[in-house]
């Protein structure tokens, strides 16, 4: 799914690997956008989907059908005492897709805006070797068969982990931390090895360019299950590391894969892409 939405409106929920598609905003006082979205296999009659919202509306409420949304979208509006909301909903044929959208306007309510978000949301095109993933500060391209099998926002660290179906010990970790001027006090290079396993054995330091910015590399080994250890594999894992100034943010991709190999190398799909500007953040109505 891709959703356009405004800067300060950041994620705060997100839906996990087979799990109901679900993506929910806020900003700094209110929820502000819920969507969601479910495979369907019949276009579904829009109108009456939407029945079940004039159905919430007291007899005291203000409700009414919007017929100026973008194309394909359909939606009603209700008027509460606690503010506006837009239920909007679309159906998506050449990917048999349901969306529905929740705007919820505590204040003066911005049709336009609601407009631009709509005219933004819908399927991705996966057509291609990867996929775009784009939330929370980072973006990334990963070859299409690693899913997003996990993703943690917490204070000052995004962490996205991605795992194929098969192999399922292919591993890829990506993180972007913020303000590292503030806490890194060591050197890359060792802050690089405190994110190992206690058990990993450091295989080889080297520098590496990232994106146009100095960074280390590190290989490191780590014993694997009894029977892939006796056929000779083992886990033989590729850490990468750089600091980006433009962004004021540390960057880390850690790559594992049972291999015989000494090395392994970053699935050439992958591109996390820094350098960017910071959002202008407006204030909400």
């Amino acid at each position: 799914m891709q959703i356009v939405h405004p800067a300060d409106w950041e994620m705060a929920i997100a839906c996990g690997v087979d799990e109901p598609g679900r993506c929910c905003f806020v900003d700094r006082r209110h929820t502000r956008l819920d969507i969601r979205w479910k495979p369907l296999h019949f276009a579904p009659h829009m109108d009456k989907m939407l029945d079940k919202h004039r159905a919430r509306a007291e007899k005291r409420q203000r409700i009414e059908t919007l017929d100026d949304l973008p194309e394909g979208w359909r939606g009603v509006l209700r008027v509460e005492e606690d503010g506006t909301f837009v239920n909007a909903g679309a159906y998506f044929p050449d990917w048999r897709l349901l969306v529905e959208a929740t705007f919820i306007w505590p204040g003066r309510r911005n049709s336009a805006l609601e407009k631009d978000v709509l005219a933004g949301t819908g399927p991705m095109d996966e057509q291609g070797p990867t996929r775009h993933w784009q939330a929370l500060g980072l973006e990334v391209d990963a070859p299409k068969e690693f899913d997003l099998r996990k993703n943690e926002a917490l204070p000052g660290r995004i962490v996205w982990r991605f795992q194929p179906d098969r192999p399922k010990d292919v591993r890829l970790l990506i993180e972007r931390y913020a303000m590292p001027e503030a806490w890194l006090r060591e050197t890359l290079r060792d802050w690089l090895q405190e994110q190992l396993e206690p058990k990993a054995k450091v295989i080889r330091f080297e520098p590496h360019m990232v994106n146009s910015h100095r960074g280390e590399r590190l290989i490191s080994h780590s014993r694997i299950g009894t029977v892939a250890g006796l056929r000779g594999y083992k886990s033989v894992r590729l850490d990468v590391a750089w600091r980006c100034p433009a962004e004021g943010r540390l960057y880390h991709v850690a790559y594992t894969e049972p291999t015989r190999d000494e090395e392994v190398f970053i699935p050439e799909e992958v591109a996390i892409h820094c350098c960017r500007p910071a959002p202008v953040v407006a204030e909400s109505s």
